[in-house]
């Protein structure tokens, strides 16, 4: 007879992760903590429209280089399709950004 396979405590963390709705599943690993305490890979990005989700790090990247007045780097969704972004630091949008699929 096979030993029962051990429950570990990140087996249930990452169990009751699984039960929680979407956004609650975003809202409990949104600081990072539970991540790194189970050694949970997480996937942090946002949907930022019809069909656009991009890593957060890298849409606050374009941001803040727009803010500074320096070039816009590629900007990539999660499928890592390039994205057609443009910035408007100046004030003649009414949008800070504008992202095409």
């Amino acid at each position: 007879m096979s030993k029962p396979t051990q429950v570990t405590p990140r087996m249930r963390a990452l169990f009751a992760l699984d039960k929680l709705s979407r956004s609650l599943q975003s809202d409990v690993l949104a600081d990072g903590t539970v991540e790194k305490r189970w050694k949970i890979p997480v996937r942090q990005s946002m949907t930022v429209g019809k069909g656009i989700s991009i890593k957060r790090a890298d849409l606050f990247a374009v941001l803040r280089a727009c803010a500074d007045g320096q070039p816009i780097s590629a900007l990539v969704n999660d499928a890592g399709t390039q994205l057609d972004a443009k910035a408007s630091p100046s004030g003649q949008s009414k949008r800070a950004a504008s992202l095409k699929p």
